[in-house]
């Protein structure tokens, strides 16, 4: 099992996001020492005609169900879940 930090970094890096960040389902922060969560299984990217928000129910909760995500692009900015996964890529 992983350490939340180290999932979300292996989210951005796959993925190309500026970075992520999980929340418990009422929208709390998810500690970044927590230690029992899954690995990311994905080597490659998902496609750039993905919208964040296809990324998230193909992705994400299949692998993370009991958690949200926001995406955040390379200012630091949160995404909205309609913006293209190849445009997050170029900010």
């Amino acid at each position: 099992m992983a350490k939340v930090a180290n999932v979300q970094k292996k989210i951005a890096r796959v993925e190309g996001f500026g970075g992520v960040r999980f929340l418990y389902a009422n929208g709390r922060d998810v500690r970044d020492n927590r230690s029992d969560l899954p690995l990311y299984r994905y080597k490659k990217g998902a496609p750039g005609n993905m919208t964040i928000g296809q990324w998230k129910e193909r992705r994400f909760y299949r692998n993370f169900p009991t958690f949200r995500i926001e995406v955040f692009d390379s200012r630091g900015q949160r995404v909205n879940g309609k913006t293209l996964i190849s445009n997050v890529r170029a900010w």
